[in-house]
């Protein structure tokens, strides 16, 4: 077997023969692991320390396994025919009959395998088989008691692969042929434990069963212990340094146990920072807010100091709000937040007097085109005033009268107060004039039933056409719904067409209102201002309104109607025909 860093020089001229290419003879026993092998029981340990799934399966923590010499030098002759293999794949004898030759009857057996580029890190073969699912399961089978490891290629000079070749087998003595004595056993309390760095030392303790071999101790990492000797010892963590990991082993005959330590950076010096840094703000103006920021999980106080001015709105939490004074001239206020009496932060707010200030009053007003004046007043009587957009004004000292137009469609005006370089302004919205009041429709059902009841001559183009009288029609709230529809979306969009903007149809926007009789036509005006003007405008056409109005295909009717007094025609009618049985 190989021995750690300090050869026989027997041992090392037998290992180099076995490097090289020799056949080392599988009876042939070593005294401790490589450090690396040991590693892997650290890994392995801490990994079974902690609940984990292993793919679909969930597996609760595991007991630690006990590093066996039998094992041990199974795994590592297996590495070498791997390495001569160069092959990841099992090699040889299975891996029970490898145990058997070695005088160890084993159980239930697991077998992992891998190759890793030279420098040999187990961290990297144990990646691969804690992401396996089935390697991962078996590392957490708590019918495991005891593992080895072998690596092979990381010290023999023979090895020209550039790999390092790792074998690992877990298993547990066969429970029908217990050993004639007691197996010895040897553990660590804590597997696992987190450190920081420059923190406080943690004792470790190692328990050793059926055996009275000495119990030393090898710390490999960073850190140091208070004895290398005994059942007990106490890990320090580095003073300096980020995050890393140690591996402590505790060793007795060919026991070894160990305990995977991580050490955390330290943490951060505490600190407390207030934005803005400074700030400046004038008598009477506006509050300005400041945010504290720390490291720490301490709540923040604030305050001011006691000869400065203003007021805060807050003296706990992470931000607050200082307000100026109302009165007073220029001068300093100072500003601070403390999370303990030893750390505090303060900033400077600069007050400036109050700036001469001009206002004018309301500063937006509305009226209407035609509508009632808007009288605005400055707050001094020396200012002048300006004004942009329609309308006109007066204007005598501190008041101005704005006078809004008498027609058109409205608009803004922005009326402008001087006094120096001073300036104040007044926004006036002028709305549109009122629409007129919607005109009576109901006397256009008589207009259209005196119409048919007698024999009319209506014109398509050049051609007359004889109507014969017909029978009246009534209106239907659904006809009537349809017409005022497309009467309002003429106006509102300005457009005049039997066709919506949306490409709507009379027979769709008839049918959409749920009417279930059968649409049969539509007519449109445009420009008239009562029901009279839009059935002599239909009445007198030559393009087949007077025919739908004489059509004895219809006996219900719908009437609509809508403004826009920004639109080209402002008035829209509509009259729709239906028919139901």
């Amino acid at each position: 077997m190989k021995q750690f860093k300090r050869y026989s020089l027997w041992a090392i001229l037998v290992l180099l023969i076995a490097a090289c290419g020799g056949t080392p003879n599988p009876n042939n026993t070593r005294f401790v692991p490589y450090p690396e092998e040991a590693q892997v029981l650290g890994l392995v340990n801490a990994f079974r320390s902690q609940a984990r799934a292993c793919g679909a399966q969930q597996f609760p923590a595991a007991p630690a396994l006990t590093w066996v010499e039998a094992v041990g030098d199974a795994a590592w002759f297996h590495s070498i025919d791997m390495g001569r293999a160069n092959s990841d794949s099992h090699q040889g004898a299975s891996t029970a009959d490898r145990l058997r030759a070695r005088g160890f009857d084993p159980g239930p057996v697991a077998e992992h395998r891998g190759r890793t580029r030279l420098p040999a890190n187990p961290n990297e073969a144990f990646s691969v088989w804690a992401a396996d699912p089935v390697a991962c399961a078996n590392m957490m089978n708590p019918t495991f008691t005891v593992m080895g490891a072998g690596l092979w290629g990381e010290y023999e000079s023979g090895n020209t692969t550039g790999l390092a070749f790792w074998t690992h087998i877990l298993t547990t003595p066969r429970a029908a042929n217990p050993p004639p004595t007691p197996t010895p056993a040897l553990s660590v309390n804590p597997t696992a434990a987190t450190v920081t760095v420059g923190g406080g030392a943690i004792a470790f303790s190692a328990t050793l069963t059926n055996s009275t071999a000495s119990i030393s101790w090898i710390l490999v990492g960073p850190g140091s212990l208070s004895t290398t000797t005994g059942a007990n010892t106490s890990y320090t963590p580095p003073s300096t340094g980020g995050t890393s990991t140690a591996i402590l082993s505790a060793r007795a005959g060919d026991l070894t146990a160990t305990a995977a330590i991580t050490i955390n950076a330290a943490a951060p010096a505490p600190t407390l920072d207030i934005t803005p840094a400074q700030a400046t703000v004038s008598v009477g103006g506006a509050p300005i807010t400041f945010t504290a920021t720390t490291n720490t999980n301490q709540a923040v106080g604030w305050a001011l100091s006691a000869s400065s001015p203003g007021s805060i709105s807050n003296t706990t939490g992470t931000t607050t709000t200082y307000t100026p004074p109302a009165t007073g001239g220029a001068g300093t206020a100072l500003l601070c937040a403390a999370v303990s009496a030893n750390l505090s932060k303060c900033v400077t707010i600069t007050i400036n007097a109050a700036a001469p200030a001009l206002t004018v009053s309301p500063t937006t007003a509305t009226t209407q085109v035609g509508g009632a004046n808007v009288i605005i007043t400055a707050s001094s009587n020396q200012v002048s005033w300006s004004m942009t957009g329609p309308g006109t004004f007066s204007w005598a000292g501190s008041s101005f009268t704005y006078i809004p137009p008498a027609s058109g469609n409205g608009g803004t005006a922005t009326v402008t107060a001087t006094l120096g370089t001073l300036t104040a302004s007044a926004v006036i919205t002028i709305t549109p004039p009122a629409p007129p009041p919607p005109p009576d429709l109901a006397p256009f059902l008589a207009l259209i039933n005196e119409f048919r009841s007698q024999p009319r001559v209506c014109r398509n183009g050049a051609v007359a056409e004889n109507m014969p009288a017909v029978p009246p029609v009534a209106f239907q709230a659904q006809l009537n719904t349809a017409a005022r529809l497309h009467s309002e979306d003429m106006a509102a969009n300005n457009y005049f067409s039997h066709t919506g903007l949306n490409g709507s149809t009379f027979v769709t926007r008839i049918l959409a209102t749920g009417y279930t009789g059968a649409p049969q036509g539509e007519n449109i005006a445009a420009g008239n201002t009562n029901v009279q003007g839009a059935f002599d405008n239909w009445r007198n056409s030559n393009s087949g309104h007077c025919q739908a109005m004489m059509s004895a295909n219809s006996n219900e009717i719908g009437l609509g109607y809508g403004f826009n007094a920004n639109s080209q025609w402002t008035h829209y009618w509509t009259l729709v025909f239906g028919k139901r049985n």
